[in-house]
């Protein structure tokens, strides 16, 4: 045997009154087995009326862990060396005996608190069966006797000292006052003893737990963390004993049941730093309890409804945590402020030193984010103007009134506003609160949309919370505001109810572009989420420079020169066309000037010579002649080529070659295409307008930072217009003003032709209407016929039109010749000529025709008849079944609708039942029907195919009728079904096996496989509804078919259908 004096209490003996914890290893067993003895004097009353009570000493036993050797028989206990018991090793009492433990009133506390225990338990479980108080103990026996919760059985004898009595794991004793040695002897089968345990006990010192430390409220989250745990939840932490003995430690473990926590049943005042100090063990002492057994102190409510079991663990980790559902129970708001008491309960049912601390229910509600927020920018003073509507109770119940369900608050007096989704219920779902009572606005200032989407800042001081996480400050205020809090604004609001925020600082920055996000503060000191970045720009309007415009036209211009031979069998002859310089030409040899005349060039007299002087000079090579162009601008050069007898016979003339080439353009009339160029400032871009009617449009715009230049190219008619630069601030410039300019060929273009608006005919006038382009033109010529009856020849008038714009003329019409005449007007347009013989005319508008007539219109046009359409048989919904298909998804109780029958051509290979396929695990029959999977030969899935589609192409609607006859409106179940959809892949994943198989979600076959003879098989077509139905309700169906054009063929009806889901189906 082996005995162990852990623990010897020298200072804490006077407060446990425990003197020996000893551990016993029993020889008869492997398995090492842990017994404590703990020893207590105390009044035999608990926590109540203990001040009346007589004292006893409470001894209880049993193992630390593990279980009890098998070879141990029955427990002896002995006070100085006297046996004063003898307990068995297993068994309860009898119901007697347990029923005499809470006899007396002495225990009357403690026969209240476990029967209303075991009533409690009786009504919260439905397994457990009520009972008669009068039989709370053979309630307590078959709990103890009860195989399948062993952990009732040890939870209740910490609790209830009489349940371990009951056990026989305790016992009272009753020595009178002195030192009393007390030893606990475990007795083998074979009546062996050995000691398990020792302690000693001074009846006349008083006896309680060891206090425990570092009572107070915790938190479980810090405040950057986005599920802001501890709002609206208390959690609560304690330490053990600060003793500095794991012996110490283990043995108030033991002598320690658990722990009770009261709170004060009204708010403490806001100035109140300290909990009022109580000693609950004293107060209990002459208190008295109610029906449950519970204590009634003045002024507090009891947390817990059980004894908390849980052993503090001496870390941060809460040990106890109330709820936002358990506050409201209990009627606390967030912010309430109350006092909290924890006390210990010891394994004799008395109470220990009492702790107190203050709580505050967390209210981490946030104000709501500002919203609606509008920018302006005073351009004079280059400063930002912020404004949003002031966060308060009316501004927010007027944003957010219409879209959530307001509960019953306060909001007037604290600016508190709770809710719920829209369509839920406040009492049964949990609200959201919002403060609507703000300290003041915090105004960010971002240079980067990147920058501002990615800030957040939990404490408010303008420092990211992702550099202050490194060093764990992101939710302790820094003393100085960070450099993304660009303000503090005070919550003032404008006459209109709005807060405006003015931002100078960037006002010298010009051009550049701010984000700017908002954060609302509420007198709570919590913190709205950030607004969304609002993009601010801070424009410089010093306007550009007007561009610069250059206009050129393409003219013929000697661009080069060529060589042309006539003649071989005339004397040799050189010559220059008159349109080049021949003074100017130079003859010269691999570069070298042979320093010859015009006239010793090309003087017939003198070519000789000069043929001499190329033959000394070039070699084998020919010269090479250079000269000016008529202009004289360019030179161009030409060398003879070999064959063609130079110097020797024939002519050769160096005669000019043509190309066009841009020359600058003024304006006026151009025989070509005028090109544009506008050349705008650095950094800016070119826009070019043309003015058209007095009106300007845009032409084209340039931005290209490589190549700004904007090049126009106007190749016919007339242009006016202008050019401007814009910058990057959207400033433009000057007006720099561009020519006008016509582009015509020989003859003036035709004009545009005019567009005619209106014909209106009176019972003697007619006014006609149209408009006519800004163009070079002359006059309009309008014309006048009356077409029906004919035989009146037409009328014309001119009208000036050369500024264009909207025009009219005035016709005299004759007396109307019949009940109805028809009368058609059209117009065209004269330009400038200079031939009177060739007029330079447009082609007739389209003409516009109106009828005149003495019929009078009826009031309205009648309806037309519209076909009706015919009904057809009437539809019989009925009860479908079938367990769920890996292929064709769930289908469980519903309806399904029969359409037409089909014969399946080779039906025996190619329908089996669902079930038979392999993929459903069940079948339901109708009327010996089966429901098929199809798995044909393209051939035939062709022509199954072909037989469904003749009675598709229809949409299916439906209406539910409910309890009281309130009926709805037809609500669309199916999408136009035009075809059945086959897949071409096998539902076990096959691929081109030459099959087709039925996969369609609203046509399915059925068919009665038993009663088909031969290989014909007549199956059913029907439409299955997936569109979910509810218990207890009926149903009607309507069906309507369309034809090719689309439109309504047929349409079918059904009665009402009662659905049940207990049966599955219709009824």
């Amino acid at each position: 045997m082996r005995y162990i004096n852990m623990l010897k209490l020298r200072k804490a003996c006077s407060a446990l009154t425990i003197t020996a914890l000893t551990i016993f290893t029993s020889p008869a067993v492997m398995a090492e087995a842990q017994f404590y003895l703990l020893a207590k004097p105390g009044p035999v009353a608990s926590i109540t009326g203990t001040t009346r009570s007589p004292q006893t000493v409470y001894l209880r036993w049993d193992l630390v862990e593990g279980e009890l050797p098998a070879d141990i028989s029955l427990f002896r206990l002995y006070r100085d060396g006297a046996q004063i018991g003898e307990f068995p090793a297993s068994g309860t009492m009898t119901e007697a005996e347990i029923a005499q433990l809470y006899q007396g009133p002495h225990q009357q506390r403690r026969l209240l608190e476990r029967v209303a225990a075991l009533k409690e338990e009786a009504a919260r479980d439905d397994d457990v069966s009520d009972f008669p108080v009068s039989q709370f103990a053979g309630r307590i026996y078959d709990r103890l006797n009860s195989d399948s919760d062993t952990f009732w059985t040890s939870f209740t004898a910490t609790q209830d000292f009489n349940v371990a009595a009951a056990r026989y794991r305790a016992t009272y004793d009753y020595p009178g006052t002195g030192t009393f040695a007390y030893e606990l002897k475990a007795v083998s089968n074979t009546g062996t003893e050995r000691r398990v345990g020792y302690a000693e006990v001074d009846t006349s010192q008083p006896a309680t737990v060891l206090q425990n430390q570092g009572f107070a409220q915790v938190m479980q989250s810090a405040c950057d963390e986005p599920d802001f745990r501890d709002h609206y939840t208390v959690a609560l932490n304690w330490d053990g004993p600060q003793t500095g003995s794991q012996a110490d430690e283990l043995a108030h473990r033991l002598f320690v049941a658990g722990y009770d926590l009261y709170r004060s049943t009204s708010n403490l005042d806001a100035s109140v730093a300290t909990a009022p100090v109580r000693n609950l063990a004293n107060e209990a002492a002459a208190a008295s309890a109610d029906a449950q057994g519970n204590a009634q102190f003045t002024g507090l409510e009891r947390v817990n409804d059980v004894l908390v079991l849980s052993q503090p663990d001496n870390t941060d980790t809460a040990e106890w945590l109330e709820t936002r559902e358990d506050l409201i129970k209990a009627g606390l708001r967030p912010g309430d402020k109350r006092a909290y008491y924890l006390v210990a309960r010891d394994f004799s049912g008395q109470l220990g030193p009492t702790m107190a601390t203050i709580v505050t229910v967390p209210d981490m509600a946030r104000p709501p984010a500002p919203w609606d927020i509008r920018t302006y920018l005073d351009e004079a003073t280059q400063e930002a103007e912020l404004s949003f509507p002031a966060i308060n109770v009316t501004s927010y119940l007027e944003r957010a009134g219409d879209s959530r369900e307001i509960c019953l608050t306060d909001a007037v007096e604290d600016g508190v506003i709770e809710f719920v989704p829209e369509g839920e219920n406040c009492t049964t779902f949990p609200t959201t609160r919002v403060h609507t009572e703000i300290d003041e606005y915090l105004l960010y200032r971002f240079e980067s949309f990147d920058a501002a989407s990615k800030f957040k800042d939990s404490d408010g001081d303008g420092y990211p919370d992702m550099t202050e996480r490194l060093s764990g400050t992101q939710c302790s205020p820094a003393t100085s505001d960070g450099p993304f809090l660009a303000a503090r604004i005070a919550p003032e609001a404008d006459e209109l109810g709005r807060v405006r925020i003015t931002d100078a600082e960037p006002a010298d920055n010009k051009g550049d572009i701010y984000w700017y996000r908002i954060a609302a503060k509420s007198k709570g000191g919590n913190y709205s989420l950030l607004t969304e970045p609002v993009r601010v720009n801070f424009p410089d309007r010093d306007l550009p420079a007007a561009p610069e415009v250059g206009m050129t036209r393409p003219e013929r211009q000697i661009c080069d020169c060529a060589i042309n031979y006539s003649g071989t069998d005339t004397p040799w002859q050189m010559s220059v066309s008159s349109a080049l310089d021949s003074s100017s030409i130079r003859a010269s040899c691999q570069g070298v000037d042979l320093g010859l005349t015009e006239k010793q060039i090309l003087s017939p007299t003198d070519s000789g010579d000069a043929c001499a002087i190329y033959n000394y000079a070039c070699n084998d090579s020919f010269p090479t002649f250079t000269l000016n162009t008529g202009s004289g601008q360019r030179q161009c050069e030409v060398t003879p080529t070999g064959g063609n007898n130079f110097c020797y016979s024939g002519t050769m003339s160096i005669e000019p070659v043509y190309c066009d080439e841009p020359v600058p353009f003024n304006g006026g009339i151009s025989r070509t295409p005028v090109t544009i160029a506008i050349q705008p400032p650095a950094g800016s871009c070119a826009t070019l307008y043309q003015r058209i009617g007095g009106l300007s449009t845009r032409v084209g715009t340039s931005c290209s930072e490589t190549d700004p230049v904007l090049e126009y190219t106007h190749d016919q008619g007339e242009f006016c217009g202008y050019a401007v630069a814009q910058d990057g601030n959207n400033n433009i410039s000057p007006v720099t003003t561009i020519p006008c300019l016509v582009v015509a060929d020989d003859m003036a273009p035709a004009p545009v032709t005019p567009r005619l608006t209106d014909l209106l005919l009176g019972s003697s006038e007619a006014t006609l209407h149209w408009y006519s382009p800004n163009q070079p033109q002359t006059v309009n010529e309008v014309e006048l016929e009356r077409t029906a009856p004919a035989g009146l020849a037409p009328m014309r008038t001119s009208v000036g039109a050369q500024n264009g714009g909207d025009l009219q003329a005035t016709f005299t019409l004759p007396p109307q010749a019949s009940s109805t005449e028809e009368w058609c007007a059209r117009v065209r347009s004269y330009g400038l000529s200079t031939d009177i013989s060739k007029p330079s005319m447009s082609d007739w508008s389209a003409p516009v025709c109106v009828t005149r007539s003495t019929t009078v219109p009826p009031a309205w046009l009648p309806w037309p008849v519209a076909e009706e359409i015919p009904q057809g048989d009437d539809l019989y919904p009925q009860y479908n079944q079938i367990a769920a298909s890996p292929i064709r998804g769930p289908l469980s109780n519903g309806l399904h609708i029969p359409l037409t029958y089909i014969e399946l051509p080779d039906g025996k290979e190619c329908a089996r039942s669902l079930s038979q396929s392999g993929y459903a695990d069940s079948y339901y029959e109708v009327d010996g029907d089966t429901w098929l999977h199809l798995e044909c030969s393209k051939a035939a899935a062709a022509q199954v195919k072909a037989d469904i589609d003749t009675s598709m192409n229809f949409m299916v609607f439906r209406q539910t009728r409910n309890s009281t006859g309130q009926v709805s409106e037809l609500i669309q179940v199916s999408p136009l079904l035009q075809f059945a959809y086959w897949n071409p892949v096998l539902p076990d994943g096959t691929e081109n096996t030459g099959k087709l198989w039925l996969n369609d979600p609203y046509i399915w076959l059925m068919a009665d496989l038993d009663q088909a003879g031969g290989s014909e098989i007549f199956a059913t077509v029907a439409f299955v509804d997936r569109a979910g139905l509810i218990s207890g309700m009926e149903y009607r169906y309507q069906i309507v078919w369309f034809d090719d054009r689309h439109a309504l063929r047929e349409w079918r009806m059904s009665d009402w259908t009662a659905y049940s889901a207990s049966t599955g189906g219709a009824e």
